[in-house]
């Protein structure tokens, strides 16, 4: 049930209303520290995805350029099954060096969901790109999941240096 004050008496009510909303706000905003921190975890989402990391084939290196995320294969283990294979054989990459190859497409970062979300060639030599989401679940093991339609694939990468 709503009351309607009218003429002078409304308006100070009005006003002592607004001025109790906003002292509320003032407090839910400073009980809450992440609200007063979500510009400061925007840039503090690039120093744990930043760096060497190993996937389940390759060497990664992931580095900042803008506000996206860029990442390269640096090396391809000798004991990887896949190792004798120098240069992507299929899709948009065919003929291309694994070496040097780019492998993350419009990475940015979702403070909402707290993760990073792009495109990646979820395997370097097959050429297709996949929705994937990454996200830090602890120190130094950064999880990538990649989506084809309503299935998807997550693997663990474990940083290098």
């Amino acid at each position: 049930m709503f009351v309607v004050y009218d003429g002078a008496y409304g308006y100070v009510i009005g006003i002592l209303v607004s001025i109790r909303l906003l002292l509320l706000s003032c407090m839910i905003f400073n009980s809450m520290p992440w609200l007063a921190s979500a510009a400061v975890s925007h840039s503090l989402s690039y120093q744990g995805v930043l760096g060497k990391w190993q996937s389940e084939f390759a060497h990664i290196s992931i580095k900042k350029n803008a506000d996206t995320l860029s990442a390269t294969i640096i090396h391809v283990p000798s004991s990887h099954k896949k190792a004798a294979l120098t240069h992507c054989t299929r899709g948009n990459c065919a003929g291309k060096a694994l070496i040097n190859l780019d492998v993350f497409r419009n990475f940015t970062w979702n403070a909402s969901k707290e993760r990073w979300e792009g495109e990646m060639l979820a395997a370097g030599w097959n050429g297709k790109w996949y929705k994937t989401h990454m996200w830090i679940s602890e120190p130094n093991v950064l999880m990538t999941r990649s989506y084809i339609g309503l299935l998807f694939s997550t693997s663990s990468w474990i940083k290098i240096q």
